[in-house]
């Protein structure tokens, strides 16, 4: 079965349905000096065995120089329907998502370009990944292997005492980012929040003098559970 990140999955445990344990050995080389590759993406449900994604938006960032003018976003054409909460909850409907490209298409066109930075999504190892993850062994391709890491994950290695969600909320409070301008629930809304959340992050880390981050010994990440959609 192909693979499209480089840790497949192999590192990760299932827990209570509240959370996933990372176990000792994960390591993403160079990550707080290497480009990375911000990416968000929405879909018709958080089931990632079975929902569409119906939009992807990155950003590229660059740890010493900050955000570069390197963006992209897409609707993405689906197959099945939208239901009336995802649609408030997201601002995409299905004509929209006829507006888009295939998700094989969008998540090519990344791959090829993007395939030597490190892919940072928040929830990333709880949703965005799996989802692309999905996609990509559909296609059929030899394994790529992309570093990939979530913020949730770097968080927790550089805050040990803490514990919690560490959610989007509660990332931006942390890093007193005012989150008034951005469309939240949109891939690009979403990924221009993060690529702050991301610059505190670096940050954070060269004030530490990291520039590997390793999973030393276990490391209890807990899922975000979402409200229900009303």
């Amino acid at each position: 079965m192909a693979n499209l990140f480089r840790y497949a999955f192999d590192r990760i445990t299932e827990s209570p349905p509240e959370e996933y344990i990372l176990e000792p050995g994960f390591v993403v080389r160079d990550l707080f000096s290497r480009k990375l590759l911000i990416i968000d993406i929405e879909a018709t449900g958080l089931d990632v065995s079975r929902d569409e994604i119906t939009e992807i938006a990155v950003q590229e960032y660059d740890p010493v120089l900050g955000c570069t003018s390197d963006a992209w976003r897409s609707y993405i054409r689906i197959s099945g329907e939208i239901s009336p909460e995802i649609s408030r909850l997201t601002s995409i409907t299905k004509a929209q998502s006829e507006t888009g490209i295939p998700v094989s298409e969008a998540l090519s066109y990344l791959v090829s370009r993007y395939s030597d930075h490190v892919w940072v999504a928040q929830c990333g190892f709880e949703y965005d990944f799996p989802f692309l993850e999905r996609v990509f062994t559909g296609l059929g391709d030899q394994p790529v292997r992309i570093d990939a890491i979530d913020t949730k994950v770097i968080f927790a290695v550089l805050h040990p005492e803490l514990r919690g969600t560490f959610s989007t909320n509660f990332l931006a409070e942390y890093f007193a980012i005012d989150r008034t301008p951005f469309a939240r629930h949109t891939a690009a809304g979403d990924v221009a929040l993060l690529t702050e959340i991301v610059a505190g992050l670096v940050k954070e880390a060269r004030a530490q003098g990291l520039n590997d981050l390793e999973i030393r010994q276990t490391l209890i990440i807990k899922r975000f559970i979402p409200p229900p959609l009303s």
